[in-house]
């Protein structure tokens, strides 16, 4: 199930040999950005903060971003009668004490004792068909969320999914009929493809219906039951959304991925100056879902004040996993722009910030972007950053250039062990200068692991030993590099260790 604009989702980029998935999860690092860079005097996340989720789902995600992140409080609610034991055994083995599960209806929220939340993430919950569940998450902001606090709504929208209601209403009756749920539904797979066959009416009027169909295969069976069949979920416009934050004192702020903020990037070029002229918020956002067509929003609302103008504290810490030689300033996206970011300052900020993590305050004080004001860095940097080549991190990064000898830290060497010992097809690991988590193949992640057990000069035989009574998922991309070459570009560039931020805390600043 892909759209057009998935280019504006996940940016897969390489780093000292690695391939790095960070896309938009959301972090509190990207949330005030997100909230800053659009005018609104939103607080950063300080020495320490409270983050909650609310439907969150098998909780994986919370756990790296609470380890990444150990001067903050992670919440996690659990709230669709799903148990969370593999991610509270994972949190247990690896020693994360600041991020905590808690399994509770939506109806019965009001009872939670926890300390007031300064962001608060919104799975899917807005869209419960339960009247009680929809009067009890308005009613959890109201009495948890800080003043100034921040609110992402996550949310199913009927622009892509209208599409699939007709085959899910479907499925969803042939899964009650008498007998076993899950053969239940594989004959209705097999019933609808043979419609689709015999030129049913729905297929023939539509061809996305086959599209649709075939995707559906592409899901694990009992995910796509829960998902989508067993608690249908109703589909949310906009306006309805932002109409019942304002309620609460809230004000839409922007949307993730940040790209779909800026309609010079996420619309045709024929349709740019369409939208400026639309009267309204709500208008122009539901004009703009016309255009996209997405399956999901992910809108964050803030009591902040509004700011005459936007304004990034000089704090602000901007990085790049990138190296040099990998900063692209030419983007087509399918669907949407054609992108350039052509002229010297982008130039200049990607020899300052590839793999490197800075302060905009250092930023602004490097000697070759004195020539340029101070409204134009800022610019380039919105530019740089809604296109996914530098990100809004957590901290800086110290002695970039003294990584060697690398050890990951406590957290990161007990999961990345864990995860290979699983045999999983991706490895996740918690960056402290990110402030999230990052996904690595299995072979970038033994190099590590053999990098911080072995050192530089005998991780390679370190790796083999392990090979030796170890299997590694997956046979790798033909592209993709060797361990070899893998730690050869570590050796040959060990700095680069240092913006991942995969060893200890204190090596941030």
């Amino acid at each position: 199930m892909k759209q057009s604009t998935e280019a504006l989702g996940l940016k897969e980029i390489q780093g000292a040999g690695l391939d790095i998935a960070m896309g938009e999860q959301p972090s509190p690092w990207l949330m005030h950005y997100a909230c800053a860079v659009n005018g609104f005097t939103s607080r950063a996340p300080g020495k320490y903060f409270v983050y909650c989720e609310i439907g969150c789902a098998q909780g994986n995600d919370l756990l790296f971003m609470a380890a990444a992140n150990p001067q903050g409080l992670f919440l996690g609610i659990q709230t669709d009668g799903a148990s969370l034991p593999p991610p509270e055994a994972l949190r247990t083995a690896a020693g994360v004490g600041n991020c905590t599960f808690i399994e509770r209806p939506l109806a019965e929220l009001e009872g939670l004792d926890i300390p007031p939340i300064d962001f608060l993430v919104l799975r899917g919950v807005l869209s419960r068909d339960d009247p009680a569940a929809r009067r009890a998450v308005p009613a959890f902001i109201a009495r948890h969320l800080k003043p100034g606090g921040m609110a992402l709504c996550s949310y199913r929208t009927p622009h892509a999914w209208a599409f699939w209601e007709p085959v899910l209403h479907f499925l969803r009756a042939a899964a009650e009929a008498p007998g076993d749920r899950k053969q239940n539904i594989q004959q209705g797979l097999r019933e609808l493809h043979a419609l689709r066959a015999a030129g049913a009416a729905l297929f023939e009027i539509s061809p996305l219906m086959t599209a649709i169909l075939d995707s559906i295969g592409e899901f694990d069976l009992l995910a796509f039951d829960q998902a989508f069949l067993q608690a249908p979920s109703r589909l949310l416009h906009f306006d309805e959304v932002c109409g019942a934050m304002q309620g609460l004192g809230l004000c839409y702020a922007a949307a993730l991925p940040l790209a779909v903020n800026y309609p010079a990037i996420c619309l045709p070029a024929g349709l740019k100056e369409r939208i400026a002229a639309l009267p309204g918020l709500r208008l122009r956002e539901t004009w703009k879902d016309l255009v996209r067509m997405p399956f999901f929003r992910q809108d964050l609302f803030t009591s902040a004040a509004a700011a005459e103008r936007p304004e990034l504290p000089g704090e602000t810490v901007f990085g790049a996993h990138l190296p040099r030689d990998q900063f692209q300033f030419s983007f087509d996206i399918p669907g949407a722009a054609a992108v350039r970011l052509d002229g010297p300052l982008f130039q200049h900020l990607a020899d300052r910030l590839a793999q490197n993590a800075l302060p905009l305050a250092a930023i602004l004080a490097t000697p070759a972007l004195k020539a340029f004001a101070v409204e134009e860095i800022l610019s380039a940097l919105a530019w740089l950053t809604a296109m996914e080549q530098v990100r809004p991190f957590a901290c800086a990064v110290q002695e970039a250039g003294a990584m060697l000898p690398f050890r990951l830290s406590r957290f990161n060497t007990a999961v990345l062990q864990r995860q290979l010992r699983e045999a999983s097809a991706e490895v996740r690991l918690a960056s402290w200068t990110l402030g999230n988590g990052l996904t690595l193949n299995p072979r970038q992640a033994l190099a590590l692991l053999a990098l911080s057990e072995a050192g530089a000069d005998q991780a390679e035989d370190w790796a083999g030993r392990w090979l030796v009574n170890h299997a590694l998922a997956g046979n790798g991309a033909p592209n993709e590099l060797s361990l070899g070459q893998i730690l050869q570009q570590v050796r040959a560039n060990p700095g680069s260790l240092a913006a991942l931020g995969l060893s200890e805390k204190e090596r941030c600043i």
